[in-house]
Parts: C-alpha cells; structure tokens; sequence
C-alpha cells in the first residue's frame, strides 16, 4: 500500500491478497487528532500510526495481540464503539468463524 512516496505492506497473506474495501480502516486510536490506519486481509492484522501527513509507523507489536489475530486471516476491519465505553474497539471479519476477533482499544 503507497502512501505518498512511502510503502507499507498489506498483510495479504502468502498469495499475496490485495486489500478489500473493508481491509483498510482509517481511525485516531490513541486521540492524537491524526488518522491512523487498521489494515486487516488474508495475511493478518496490522496497525499503522501516523506520525506526520505521510509518514506512518508499524505499532503493531504494541497491541500485544495474539498471534491468532495478528497472523489470522481476515475478510475486514471496522471501528466501532462495542461495548459503549466511549472508546473505538476494532471489529475484525473472517470467513472462518473461530479465526473472527475482536481488538479492544489498547
């Protein structure tokens, strides 16, 4: 995935899969007033935050999710408020319905 002059890889898996329209979410995890982005495909879970209008950094290793989340295989992610806490949780869809997840705001 290409943001400005910088690449980011999609985790599409070992075909590798392109991203869907439900594999990229767009959302302010940590309220830094900057759009961070949830990527979900074939190939896992993966969490970018944006440090400047182009630049973006894996934080995925600070979810400290598990391995059956980060490697597992999704259809898409979307951000919604779940449990009603006042914070986003990030829903994740797959066809396999013991590999579905769900993150909650870390």
């Amino acid at each position: 995935m290409r943001i400005g002059n910088a690449s980011y890889p999609f985790p599409g898996g070992p075909a590798p899969v392109p991203p869907g329209p439900e594999g990229v979410v767009g959302l302010d995890f940590n309220y830094d007033f900057k759009t961070d982005l949830v990527l979900a495909g074939a190939g896992g879970f993966r969490l970018f935050k944006q440090e400047s209008a182009n630049k973006f950094a894996d934080v995925t290793a600070q979810t400290k999710l598990s391995s059956t989340i980060l490697n597992g295989s999704f259809t898409g992610a979307w951000a919604a408020d779940v449990d009603s806490d006042g914070d986003l949780d990030v829903v994740l869809g797959a066809e396999n319905r013991a590999a579905n997840g769900f993150a909650k705001q870390w």
